[in-house]
């Protein structure tokens, strides 16, 4: 076979399906009608139309694992174009063909069927037909034809050759692909033949088992299990359906292939927990019966073997795997003499009885029973010769390792010198990273991320690929389904582990902003409301557009809450965002808006809320006019005393004159004495008591600016005849001479 040639694509092809691969993964997040899908597939159509003016068309071709340009190879290392192939080729897509011409509509409801869930695309006739119905005429789709006797199409697969017929191995890929593609209701005659006749030789479909849960484990060995029992249900279902008279003899042929399958993978199948598709059977559940006895005690006396002890976990999936009490009596004994053998205790009666106390009878769910605690100590003291090391191999089960290992993963990319093991170590510390917010074990996932964090930084003076590396594991932790996962986990967690979550969530960055604000506007619990806000205003800018897109939300309160976290951020930027709920036609939201306005502060600010000094509602403009003393900025001083100035003959205004009045005194505006000593002289015939409010507030502020024009009008005001005024001239006196001689 000729060597297969890597793509020279230029940087706009790659750029572009790039984009394309993003705008996707955009349609599946957010609803149809979100800014962010119009602004992604503008981004997308923008880089399009550059590539289609150089050519006439651009074809990709889709291979399992990797993207065709023009029939060569792209960067076979970037998981950006395996992701994006892997993507189409799970939707039954052999090539698309980008055509000039093509417009902005026609690439949404392109983008729309490629976000479309593999099986939901079956139920609706496949990939082309979704195209066709829609009348997208600008992009043409070629089907992959899984029922063909060669690989995958010419120039499309990896390993494909012009005519050759395909390996077992290929047909074994294809075969578990068509199955997954069409929900177990679907072969080509090639790998239907294929599959019954690996039923004839299970040591052959066990290795392809075996291969299945080394690729789906991810590094962690249960997930191995959960693969290859995705698999076996998969096949199962297949013959059942498709051959439902010889049912009994095929489930006794996927019996023993499943009794030859490494004992540790078998318990990890039988322990897995799937989803089981409507119509469906649970084909393992089904297949449990007819292993032996003989295989059943194989099992669990190398599960004891291998964790040194007898486990509570054990216990339960021995309940599972043989629910009838008659066959549990079977298989005790044989368990019993197993275990003493291995042990080499020589009283079998002692361990038999030792093992029916502990499993004869079913555990209650909390397994908290003194009877089975007691049973299981002492059968351990019996067994404990399996092991010199009893405590430490007690301690080393799955999680503990993983755990240790990235320990070690994490010194060696501190130590390491060698650039390309570090960017080896930087791609296992992400894998590991991913384990870990996976499985809810976000201590370590952050030890990881901060890890990472340090070694991207420019002081530990990394060369650029090195960084990058670090960066690009960074990267692939920012996961969506993680994101709702650490937001639900908020509720449970304690202040310590809190703090953790926080600190995963700034790191996952702009896409943990929407799930945050939908979990604040559900939650009812203050406290908890408090610590998901907390994290909004720690994604600081990024949270942003989102926050100003719910500015448009028809509940007056959830416009008044975003106006609060703007303020909570903090950013100068954030203002001109604050003017289109300045406008709000509920006036507790423009009181807000006010006060946010005050709190971030600067030049733009202050002109806005002078603007809210003139705002139908009394209490928004009392709120402008107070906030406008808060910033104590000079600028606002001519407006204050053209508002202190206005005519007020039955004190109507007080309350706008009262708090232009204490703003005045805030900023110490020394141009404004004559201003409130004219307000501090001022007497009326009617509504006197209102005028008093006035002029005490006059003698306060003047108190506050305190020059000697201030103080002299103080001084006279002692001798006023309103008792009150007169008083409250004379305190403030006292007070500011206390105040000057400390």
């Amino acid at each position: 076979m000729d060597e297969e040639k890597e793509s020279k694509a230029g940087p706009i092809v790659e750029k572009g399906i790039k984009e394309l691969s993003l705008a996707i993964k955009t349609m599946g997040i957010y609803p149809s009608d979100h800014p962010a899908i119009k602004a992604s597939v503008e981004r997308l159509y923008a880089i399009m139309e550059g590539v289609l003016e150089a050519s006439p068309e651009l074809k990709l071709g889709i291979a399992q694992k990797n993207l065709l340009v023009d029939g060569q190879f792209l960067d076979k290392t970037n998981e950006i174009f395996r992701d994006f192939a892997l993507q189409f080729h799970r939707r039954g897509v052999a090539s698309i063909t980008f055509k000039k011409d093509l417009n902005v509509e026609e690439l949404r409801m392109f983008l729309e069927v490629a976000s479309t869930e593999p099986k939901m695309l079956q139920k609706k006739g496949g990939f082309l037909r979704l195209c066709q119905e829609k009348k997208i005429s600008h992009i043409d789709i070629v089907e992959i034809d899984y029922e063909k006797v060669l690989g995958v199409e010419e120039g499309i697969g990896e390993a494909a050759e012009e005519g050759k017929v395909r390996s077992d191995e290929e047909i074994w890929v294809d075969l578990i692909r068509s199955l997954e593609l069409y929900s177990g209701l679907k072969l080509g005659e090639v790998e239907h033949n294929f599959l019954l006749h690996l039923e004839e030789e299970p040591d052959k479909m066990v290795a392809y088992l075996e291969g299945v849960a080394s690729k789906g484990s991810l590094g962690m060995s249960n997930l191995g299990g959960v693969a290859v029992r995705k698999t076996i249900n998969s096949i199962g279902n297949y013959i059942f359906k498709n051959l439902p008279q010889e049912k009994e003899v095929h489930r006794k042929k996927l019996a023993e292939v499943v009794s030859h399958l490494n004992p540790k993978l078998r318990i990890q199948l039988i322990d897995a927990e799937i989803d089981i598709e409507p119509g469906q059977i649970d084909v393992v559940t089904e297949i449990i019966p007819d292993l032996s006895n003989s295989v059943i005690v194989e099992m669990m006396t190398l599960a004891v073997s291998g964790e040194g002890r007898v486990t509570e976990r054990l216990v339960k999936l021995f309940h599972k795997i043989v629910p009838e009490e008659e066959r549990k009596r079977e298989i005790i004994p044989l368990f019993g003499d197993s275990l003493a053998d291995m042990s080499g205790k020589e009283d079998f009666l002692y361990m038999r009885r030792l093992i029916e106390n502990l499993f004869l009878s079913k555990p209650t769910e909390e397994f908290v029973s003194e009877m089975y605690r007691k049973a299981l100590k002492e059968l351990n003291e019996q067994i404990s010769s399996i092991s010199g090391i009893k405590e430490y191999t007690d301690s080393l089960n799955e999680r503990r390792i993983e755990e240790q290992a990235s320990t070690v993963l994490m010194d060696l990319i501190r130590l390491e010198t060698e650039s390309s093991d570090y960017v080896e170590i930087a791609k296992n510390l992400g894998k590991v990273g991913m384990d870990f917010l996976l499985t809810g074990r976000y201590e370590k996932a952050k030890e990881i991320i901060e890890a990472l964090i340090e070694e991207a930084g420019p002081e530990k003076g990394r060369t650029d690929g090195e960084r990058n590396a670090c960066k690009e594991a960074l990267e692939k932790l920012r996961d969506i389904g993680i994101v709702h996962d650490l937001v639900t986990a908020l509720r449970d967690w304690d202040r310590e582990k809190y703090e953790t979550i926080h600190f995963i969530l700034l790191h996952m960055g702009e896409i943990a902003v929407v799930p945050l604000l939908e979990a604040l506007g559900r939650e009812t619990d203050s406290s908890l409301r408090k610590k998901i806000i907390s994290v909004i205003v720690g994604l600081g800018e990024e949270a942003i557009p989102e926050i100003v897109r719910r500015f448009s939300d028809k509940n007056w309160y959830v416009v008044r809450n975003m106006v609060r976290i703007l303020r909570e951020i903090g950013m100068e930027k954030a203002v001109r965002y604050l003017n289109m709920p300045l406008k709000h036609e509920d006036p507790r939201v423009r009181k807000e808006v006010v006060y946010a306005l005050s709190t971030i502060g600067g030049g733009e600010a202050l002109r806005l809320i002078s603007l809210m000094t003139d705002d139908p509602d009394g209490e928004v403009r009392r709120g402008a006019i107070k906030y406008l003393g808060v910033m104590r900025n000079k600028e606002s001083v001519p407006l204050l005393m053209k508002l202190i100035a206005q005519r007020n003959p039955f004190g109507h205004k007080n309350y706008l004159i009262i708090s232009g009045i204490e703003a005045l005194g805030e900023i110490g505006a020394g141009e404004a004495v004559p201003g409130l000593v004219r307000l501090l002289r001022k007497s009326t015939i009617f509504a006197r008591s209102r005028n008093d409010e006035v002029r005490i507030a006059a003698a306060t502020a003047l108190e506050k600016i305190g020059n000697d024009e201030a103080m002299e009008a103080l001084a006279r005001g002692t001798k006023y005849r309103r008792k009150i005024v007169k008083q409250m001239c004379e305190r403030l006196i006292r007070k500011h001479g206390v105040v000057r001689s400390s």
